[in-house]
Order: structure tokens, then C-alpha cells, then sequence
């Protein structure tokens, strides 16, 4: 097991609840943000298809930041979306932002401090309200 698939599990581990609820929302979004990839870039995306696992932690984020996506990599063939508890307190909207915003990132391969015209066309296409775009 490699140390990010180890991470993957740790987290994995804590926060079940938030953990189940939040690889629903990425089945949910995927489709979509494949959808949103497409009408921006003009082609499929090859991280459509990718397997994504979800952890719910404070310890894996750097302060202020909310959630990240780590891509598959030579050690790891499945993405790593890590989100904070604290998205799940209060209504549902805001966790399922969060995770499309990161997943928005993921597809198109950028960093996370990448929010260029393309990040935007596709945040339009999703509906992402301003708020969840920084």
C-alpha cells in the first residue's frame, strides 16, 4: 500500500457518515462535470471515467482551504477529494459545492489556485453561485 493510498483509507475512516454522503454527491456530479468539460474544452475528458475516493478531514487541508483533489499518480490510480467536516454543518448546498468546485479542478488538471476563464465557463455550466468559486 502506497502512502497515498494509505491516507485515502485513513480518511476514509473518520467522519463515515460525511464520507458516505460525499461520494454520493461525486457520483451525482461527475456525470455532470464531464458534461461541463465538454461544452468548454470541445473533447471527453479523460479523467471522466477516473475512480474517485472521498475523505472527510480537518488534517490533510491547509488552513483556510476547504477541501483539494489529489489526481491519480504514479503511486495511486484513483483521485483523493479531501473535504472538512465543518462543509457538512449547515445545509447540503454547500458540501456539494465544494466537492463540484474541486472536481471542477480535477478535470481540468489544474492546481487549486487555478480559477481562469475555463474554471468559469464551466462553473457557469453547473450553476456554481459566485461564493464557491475562490
Amino acid at each position: 500500500m502506497t502512502g497515498i493510498s494509505k491516507v485515502a483509507d485513513l480518511l476514509a475512516a473518520e467522519n463515515e457518515e460525511y464520507v458516505q454522503q460525499a461520494t454520493r454527491c461525486v457520483s451525482t456530479l461527475m456525470p455532470a462535470i464531464a458534461r461541463a468539460y465538454r461544452q468548454t474544452i470541445g473533447e471527453e475528458s479523460p479523467r471522466a471515467t477516473m475512480d474517485v475516493r472521498v475523505g472527510v478531514s480537518d488534517s490533510d487541508l491547509p488552513e483556510g482551504k476547504v477541501g483539494s483533489f489529489q489526481l491519480p499518480n504514479g503511486e495511486c490510480d484513483y483521485g483523493v477529494l479531501t473535504v472538512r467536516p465543518g462543509s457538512f454543518n449547515g445545509e447540503k448546498v454547500h458540501y456539494w459545492w465544494v466537492i463540484a468546485h474541486e472536481l471542477i479542478h480535477a478535470f481540468l488538471g489544474k492546481s487549486s489556485e487555478s480559477h481562469g476563464a475555463q474554471f468559469g465557463v464551466m462553473a457557469d455550466a453547473l450553476g456554481m453561485p459566485e461564493q464557491h468559486r475562490k
